[in-house]
């Protein structure tokens, strides 16, 4: 959810309404920072697959799940080029 419109400068002033509305954290630009605390690709695969367990048989749920499961893969691979971690998928 967007607190702020894009450009606003994080001063004193803003950070403290930040705090009394108990935001935890915040994202300033791009994608938030890794925090260690990510699913891993071998949880997320097998999230994905559980979720789609009850549409099993459905053509169009199947080759939905088909593109998640590809989507995550990629981004395994994306990760771990930048990380120099193994996806182990």
């Amino acid at each position: 959810m967007a607190l702020c419109a894009e450009g606003t400068e994080l001063n004193a002033i803003i950070l403290e309404r930040l705090k009394k509305m108990n935001v935890e954290s915040l994202v300033v630009k791009g994608h938030p920072v890794d925090r260690g605390d990510e699913n891993t690709l071998e949880q997320k695969i097998a999230e994905t697959e559980y979720r789609f367990s009850r549409v099993k048989g459905d053509p169009i749920m199947e080759d939905l799940k088909a593109s998640v499961l590809s989507a995550l893969k990629v981004q395994g691979r994306a990760e771990e080029t930048t990380s120099g971690e193994p996806d182990h998928g």
